[in-house]
């Protein structure tokens, strides 16, 4: 069976996005991780094409003890559709520059 992917919300704590041991961003209380592959999946149901080469993995460590909240895929392709926008333009915070 297939894990399910999540897209997370910080409630509260400090937590890190790497990749290779390089670290991409971090993220505090309000701040959302998981966007880029439920934009990805999002994208496939609407018919796009899946690209092999863009599978983007990182690893979210906890700095600090910290809540997160979590939504599946229904709930972030239905109710954050208003605020999907800010949401694409934040994928860019994990490509490493």
């Amino acid at each position: 069976m297939a894990k399910e992917k999540l897209f997370y919300f910080v409630e509260e704590g400090e937590l890190v996005s790497s990749k290779v041991d390089k670290e991409l961003c971090t993220h505090k209380a309000f701040d959302y991780f998981g966007d880029a592959d439920m934009l990805k999946d999002e994208e496939l149901k609407k018919g796009g094409q899946k690209n092999p080469n863009s599978k983007l993995q990182y690893t979210v460590t906890a700095k600090v003890d910290s809540v997160l909240l979590a939504l599946n895929f229904f709930c972030f392709c239905n109710d954050l559709e208003p605020v999907k926008d800010a949401i694409v333009k934040g994928v860019s915070r994990y490509n490493p520059k």
